[in-house]
């Protein structure tokens, strides 16, 4: 078919009716209806063409009344903009003052409780001050009462009724415990009727002697590690029957017998004191626990007094869920309401040894609703930094941290130094020996310490993996070495069965590679320390001035060998270590003691003490001078120390000799203690032990 074909004389000739005769009817009358609906859609679409024309018209008009709103709303919005910053300006400032106003609030409100507090205080304190006018305490024992810091510091303590006492070493903490029992029972109810006391084994004989001599012992009862089990548990189901009691205990009493712990909460205490409560630090530990669930155990029903309380705890936290007090089937709202302790005292004058998360057990213990978690009181008081040079994190206290935390606690908190007690004790002189190694003398002991150190970086490369315990235990071996290397053996390890430490205890952790194996079999003994050799010429001068002389290391054999020259130089000597008879034990804090000895009749010219078992709690002022062969690396620690000469009702000026070695690990110990001194009064640094050892051995 020819697609070029004009169609338009065919279709005139059609429309004229020219071509009809030629075509049927039907064809010609389809054509003639398509022929319609064309004009007719033809038509419409004109219309729609004039509509579509005149919407665009109306469009066009629309668009040009938008774009005249549009300038006139970019002309508002220039107008707005300064009244919108305005505004914000405003709410911000708002914000600001809201901020101000809650925190003014809080404010006010914890000086309304401050306030509150110091009035109960004083209105308390002045009538615990009549109601106790006639205890030994106050009227004086020996011609000794106690001090206004004393009273004062007990009245805070029983004002606050849960409260840190965290008074410096040497202003009479003990006695200070005894009045607040007192204090307590003079209160009326059953206030201080049931008090549980925990204090260091070594110092518990101490502590009941304080208690018969300051007040009334009728209702003191000791609870000793060492007691025969059976007795133990018998007095138990007996103290819990009694209406009132004094429980004196040491904090390792259910060390062999977990029973104990189960029936000192169902004794029902209601105040509970802990002496030198720094050892509660690590929350992890066995101690603190249980401890802690003393403080918190639901025992005591509130409503009838009943003691049969069903506690349902998670298994999964250990928090408890719900307490029922099985005899009136009470269910409190707040748990504490069946906590039978409502007064909780822990006391140390050294409540924070290391890193401020140490004080966190304490506070909680105290308070757990303000204190409830480490997180918590890390967050609110403590700013998290890192130690480039260690390469690890760790907390210090933030800028005002230790300021608005001392305002939160208030009362609750009572820390003094001899000055501001208003405290004048006789002066004590601090002297520092520094010492070298003679070419000539000493080789022995210059060899062994090179051995020991070259060992020693075998185990510390840095390609080594090195854990805290083997960090300590090298740590030990180098201060034992410049104190007395005689006694020292590093044990390798044959793997086999299983990896044992120097002990021969099974502990993977502490194996030691067997080319670490120290000092090699048929070694001669050294027999010779350049610290010892001081030691032994410190002693010697003071006793022959006629003034007698504590000296305190950490290592049993260097006890031994000073005692061994002592005795050998004509000197009295006593010793008090671990395993020492309790009443041997007694004789030799008793003959340092004025209290129990007058100037001029003692028994002993030196005594010589391990630190582990003689650094608390003793008083031994009737001592003219105290030496420290090796140094403690913790200063709180160091300060108790010193303080064991330097007490209350010490009259004698005192001196304490410090040993230094140059090229030893009283080195080591020297920068540990700086750097401790440094975080524990600024707050700005953190103490690693393993890499105080790199840095040492590498020189």
């Amino acid at each position: 078919m020819n697609q070029n074909i004009d169609m338009s004389e065919f279709e005139k000739q059609f429309m004229e009716g020219r071509l009809s005769p030629f075509m049927p009817n039907e064809d010609f009358s389809r054509l003639a209806f398509l022929n319609d609906r064309i004009r007719s859609i033809e038509e419409v679409s004109e219309l729609r063409k004039d509509e579509i024309q005149s919407l665009t018209w109306r469009q066009e008009a629309i668009q040009k009344v938008i774009r005249r709103i549009e300038v006139l709303l970019d002309k508002y919005r220039k107008k707005r903009q300064p009244l919108d910053d305005e505004i914000n300006r405003l709410k911000r400032i708002n914000r600001g003052e809201d901020a101000k106003r809650e925190a003014y609030e809080r404010e006010r409100q914890r000086l309304i409780q401050e306030l509150m507090a110091q009035r109960n205080f004083l209105e308390q304190k002045n009538f615990l001050k009549e109601s106790t006018a006639n205890l030994p305490w106050a009227v004086g024992v020996d011609g000794k009462k106690a001090l206004p810091h004393q009273l004062e510091g007990a009245a805070r303590l029983v004002a606050a009724e849960r409260a840190i006492l965290g008074d410096k070493p040497g202003l009479g903490k003990t006695l200070q415990a005894i009045m607040v029992v007192d204090m307590l029972r003079a209160q009326g109810g059953n206030k201080g009727r049931k008090v549980l006391i925990f204090t260091p084994k070594q110092v518990l004989a101490d502590f009941q002697r304080a208690f018969e001599k300051w007040t009334d012992p009728k209702f003191v009862h000791v609870l000793n590690q060492t007691s025969v089990k059976g007795i133990k548990s018998e007095l138990l189901d007996m103290l819990m029957h009694f209406p009132e009691m004094i429980v004196i205990t040491n904090y390792e009493v259910w060390r062999k017998d977990q029973s104990i712990h189960d029936k000192l909460k169902k004794c029902a205490f209601d105040t509970i004191i802990c002496d030198e409560a720094h050892v509660l630090k690590n929350i992890k530990s066995t101690t603190a626990r249980k401890v802690r669930d003393l403080v918190y155990a639901e025992n005591l029903c509130s409503n009838c007094g009943g003691r049969d309380i069903h506690s349902v705890k998670s298994e999964v936290t250990d928090k408890t869920l719900s307490v029922t007090c099985m005899s009136c089937e009470t269910r409190p709202f707040d748990f504490s309401d069946f906590c039978s302790v409502k007064n909780f005292y822990p006391m140390t004058g050294t409540p924070i040894l290391n890193k401020p998360q140490e004080l966190w057990p304490l506070l909680n213990m105290m308070d757990r609703k303000s204190f409830p978690t480490e997180k918590s009181f890390l967050e609110d008081y403590c700013e998290k930094k890192y130690d480039y040079d260690n390469e690890r994190w760790y907390y210090t206290f933030g800028a005002g941290g230790s300021e608005r935390l001392l305002k939160k606690l208030g009362m609750r908190y009572t820390a003094r130094t001899r000055e501001s007690a208003g405290v004048i004790m006789p002066p004590q002189e601090v002297k520092h020996h520094w010492l070298e190694f003679d070419p000539d003398e000493h080789q022995r002991q210059q060899k062994f310490i090179e051995n020991l150190r070259l060992k020693a970086k075998m185990v510390f490369a840095p390609d080594q993996e090195v854990t805290t315990d083997q960090a300590l235990h090298w740590y030990t071996r180098m201060r034992q070495a410049a104190v007395w290397p005689d006694g020292i053996q590093v044990k390798g390890c044959a793997h086999e069965p299983m990896c044992k430490d120097e002990w021969d205890l099974p502990n993977p952790k502490a194996c030691i590679s067997p080319s670490i194996v120290f000092p090699a079999p048929g070694t001669p003994p050294v027999g010779e320390s350049i610290l010892m050799d001081k030691a032994e010429e410190i002693v010697v001068e003071a006793v022959e001035a006629e003034q007698r002389i504590v000296v305190f290391t950490h290592f049993r054999a260097a006890i031994e060998e000073l005692e061994r020259r002592c005795i050998g130089a004509g000197l009295r000597v006593g010793k008090i270590v671990g395993g020492v008879k309790e009443e041997l034990r007694r004789e030799y804090i008793d003959d340092f003691n004025t209290e129990y000895t007058k100037v001029g009749e003692h028994k002993y010219d030196v005594l010589i003490c391990q630190y582990q078992t003689a650094q608390v709690g003793l008083n031994l002022n009737g001592a003219h001078q105290l030496l420290c062969i090796d140094r403690e690396w913790n200063p709180g620690k160091e300060e108790q120390t010193l303080d064991r000469v330097r007490r209350l009702d010490s009259e004698l000026s005192t001196i304490v000799h410090i040993l230094h070695c140059a090229g030893t690990a009283t080195e080591l110990i020297d920068a540990l203690n700086e750097q401790k001194k440094a975080m524990l009064e600024g707050w700005e640094a953190d103490v690693s032990l393993l890499e105080a050892m790199r840095k040492f051995l590498e020189g």
